[in-house]
């Protein structure tokens, strides 16, 4: 061995990283992911087996010839009985798409966990398309992209479409500083490519919140402005355990995080919110051809908690540019 070779090895700091190379490689190599998180618990593969397909997708090419329902659900952990009770409200209803604005559970890392998600969820995984986002509580979210079906290729982030309408969530854990660039420029590409007004975007942490309960987290400073240059009508956030309903810098900002967690009293709101509601609850997004008609339903009475509208303007057709005409002769 030569003498730089030994200084490499022989290196403390040289050392600790190749060991943390080395750790990272078994932690996600397929074998130790599907051993349980608990010894007396599931293995993933286990858990594919019986739940598995975890989740479907929406056909695609679907035409909207006449008014559709998608639903809205977040943070589903730690409270088994109350998320079966939720998931079962829903299940009654005739929707097209359920979209969940993260902490499904309350630890990404363990196994028993996903299997009480999964066992709570699946008659209405089973009758209705389920489209996840990351919460702070998918902390191990290996778990997660091994689990569900995802649309693209980044896992973390996706976007699809249905019915002429942009669905596109987002990893809030990554939102700000360097580490959010890489998603916030494939964000902007993303809605440029489609309509605009047509695009509806779901993240577990909300940019804003009358609430001073909860520390908020940096998604505002560069997310916000994206949203807004292409016209994004409305956002569904979670992390907060209540719903509450806001305008902010000209979007509609709905926070939905009453799916199981323990419902938590406000601190001192900071503004005053447009609906603010303690309540384990779901929503339900009727879609229009000239409005969208957003309604929230308390668990496990059904009562109605919120209803309000939003027009939908229509499309603007593109101009095409000849690029020969526009050169110079």
């Amino acid at each position: 061995m030569s003498e730089t070779s030994n200084r490499l090895v022989g290196n403390p700091v040289r050392r600790s990283g190749i060991a943390l190379v080395l750790a990272l490689g078994v932690l996600l190599s397929p074998t130790f992911l599907d051993r349980s998180s608990r010894a007396d618990g599931p293995t993933l593969r286990q858990l594919l087996e019986r739940y598995g397909p975890v989740n479907r997708w929406v056909r695609p090419g679907a035409k909207a010839d006449r008014p559709w329902r998608f639903l809205v659900v977040g943070d589903t952990q730690h409270n088994f009985e109350v998320h079966r009770q939720v998931a079962e409200r829903m299940s009654h209803e005739t929707a097209d798409l359920l979209l969940h604005t993260g902490d499904l559970v309350g630890s990404g890392s363990r196994l028993t966990h996903w299997q009480q998600f999964l066992e709570a969820s699946k008659t209405l995984r089973a009758k209705i398309p389920y489209y996840p986002s990351l919460g702070n509580h998918e902390r191990f979210f290996q778990y997660y992209l091994r689990l569900f079906r995802l649309p693209g290729t980044h896992g973390r982030y996706y976007a699809f479409v249905h019915k002429g309408w942009q669905f596109i969530a987002l990893d809030s854990n990554r939102l700000y500083g360097r580490r959010g660039r890489a998603q916030l420029s494939w964000l902007a590409e993303v809605l440029a490519r489609h309509p605009r007004g047509r695009s509806i975007a779901f993240f577990h942490h909300p940019p804003v919140s009358t609430s001073t309960r909860v520390r908020m987290q940096q998604t505002d400073d560069q997310l916000t402005p994206v949203l807004a240059r292409f016209g994004v009508p409305l956002i569904f956030n979670g992390h907060f355990h209540h719903y509450e309903r806001l305008r902010w810098k000209g979007i509609q900002v709905v926070i939905s995080g009453g799916g199981g967690g323990k419902l938590r009293r406000f601190g001192v709101l900071r503004g005053r919110p447009q609906k603010l509601v303690i309540a384990h609850h779901y929503v339900r997004v009727t879609v229009e051809r000239t409005r969208l008609v957003i309604e929230a339903f308390a668990v496990p009475g059904g009562e109605r908690i919120d209803r309000f509208e939003l027009p939908v303007p229509p499309i603007k057709p593109r101009l095409l540019v000849d690029k020969r005409a526009s050169r110079p002769r």
